[in-house]
């Protein structure tokens, strides 16, 4: 064999190696990519920032939605008036992230007694265990102003910020327990009363481990039933929802 074709034999041979090299480089990169397409990075994501830690406390599902932790912004007398002014008692969902806790607060929905499934806002405090404290402390400022443009109310507000006592769980009952604060004659109504204390128990009882309520004033459950005109003592189950 002479020694041009012995080089031309060599030059074949060294051009297939390279193409060889060019296809095992190109089918790397692609398995690279994809990796990366098929979400495997989504594993080292907190779970909390799906909301995962604040839906398995309740009865229904948490939807997350981030507000402010300050006090509510103050309401005038009028804005509060009872009954309330109707809307459509709704919020969207947010992101939210691992280092809060996501509190459902349930506030009446204009001149609906009833506190339903879909007439409570998102409160975010920095993150805990105590949920229904912090859901009573959130409940006890009372709605925004832009809460109530969207048709939520409430007997609280800015003015009863400091109202809430607290709250102890004993055999599924959830003793909530209050300051001494002033409340406008109308819940010494029927229909008052109902929207009061209806509301106060609604955000007990969306978590498992209550199944009723007792209200007290002070310590006092019969001082609260005086309060809102009524006498002996007010207790709640989910079965008066």
């Amino acid at each position: 064999m002479s020694p041009r074709m012995l080089e031309a034999i060599e030059r074949v041979l060294m051009a297939a190696l390279a193409v060889i090299l060019a296809l095992g480089v190109w089918n790397a990169f692609l398995r690279v990519i994809e990796t990366s397409e098929t979400g495997e990075v989504q594993t080292t994501a907190d779970p909390a920032a799906a909301g995962s830690v604040v839906s398995t406390t309740t009865r229904a599902p948490i939807v997350v939605r981030t507000t402010t932790t300050t006090s509510a912004a103050p309401t005038t007398t009028a804005e509060r008036a009872f009954p309330f002014t109707n809307g459509p008692c709704r919020q969207t969902q947010p992101p939210t992230s691992g280092s809060v806790t996501l509190l459902r607060v349930y506030f009446n929905c204009g001149n609906i007694i009833e506190p339903s499934g879909t007439t409570f806002v998102y409160r975010t405090v920095p993150r805990t265990l105590q949920r229904l404290t912090e859901t009573l402390k959130q409940l006890v400022q009372g709605p925004t102003d832009d809460e109530i443009a969207l048709g939520f109310g409430s007997f609280f507000s800015a003015d009863t910020a400091d109202a809430f006592r607290s709250v102890t769980i004993k055999d599924g009952r959830a003793f909530i327990d209050f300051n001494s604060i002033t409340m406008p004659e109308v819940i010494k109504s029927e229909q008052g009363r109902q929207f009061f204390v209806i509301n106060i128990a609604a955000n007990a009882l969306q978590f498992e481990s209550v199944t009723s309520v007792e209200i007290r004033l002070e310590g006092s459950c019969e001082a609260f039933s005086e309060l809102v005109g009524s006498t002996g003592c007010t207790i709640i189950t989910q079965a008066d929802l």
